[in-house]
């Protein structure tokens, strides 16, 4: 009888440490739940106003990833076709967009860099074709005079810059959405690979992340 008075004991001990680990993750689902249920604005207001609160139970919480407690994987794209032409500016025209067009499409059928099929495609104009005809930069030094070799490395650096002021506006807003552990990394040259565990309203987050890249 003693034997089974130490194996419940033993249990009941066991499922008090197992709840007391518990705890904070039911109670930051819980809260998870409320945030969900409010309208965006109000969302926003109640994780700002229980920001300690909330970073002190996430910080508790255990990681179970999205294999075990589900959730959403989202891929964003940068749209450097669309960057390209606005870093034009006033100096794009028919053939820019053209050039851009049939890239876009040669970049899409082999999986290559954009930027490196866009400069390949106006190269294939001509000697004389000069990408400099475009593009100007004077923090960039990028001048009249500056080779198409020097214009691809700014236009890459340029993306680069625009994919990284995507992933820290995309932060703030998963932030300001209470999700515990996300995942926020780069893929590639131009991507954006968004995990969210835990999350059931896709919808919402769809919405929230919209418009970002």
């Amino acid at each position: 009888m003693q034997g089974n008075g130490f194996k419940i004991g033993l249990i009941f001990a066991f499922l008090a440490l197992t709840l007391w680990y518990l705890f904070p993750t039911i109670q930051w689902n819980l809260e998870q739940k409320q945030i969900s249920d409010l309208s965006p604005s109000d969302s926003a207001q109640y994780v700002d106003e229980n920001r300690e609160k909330l970073a002190s139970i996430k910080e508790r919480t255990l990681n179970l990833g999205l294999d075990l407690q589900g959730g959403m994987y989202v891929m964003l794209e940068v749209g450097t076709p669309q960057l390209i032409l606005e870093l034009a500016g006033e100096n794009k025209d028919e053939a820019l967009e053209e050039v851009v067009t049939n890239a876009r499409a040669t970049a899409l059928a082999n999986d290559t860099d954009f930027i490196d099929e866009m400069a390949a495609e106006f190269q294939s104009q001509g000697e004389g074709a000069r990408l400099s005809r475009y593009f100007r930069n004077d923090a960039a030094e990028i001048t009249r005079r500056s080779t198409n070799e020097e214009i691809v490395t700014f236009l890459k650096a340029q993306r680069t810059e625009a994919l990284d002021r995507a992933i820290e506006i995309i932060r703030t807003r998963v932030d300001r959405f209470g999700v515990t552990e996300p995942s926020i990394v780069k893929q590639g040259t131009d991507r954006i690979v968004v995990e969210l565990p835990g999350v059931d309203d896709k919808d919402r987050v769809r919405n929230l992340l919209k418009g970002t890249a």
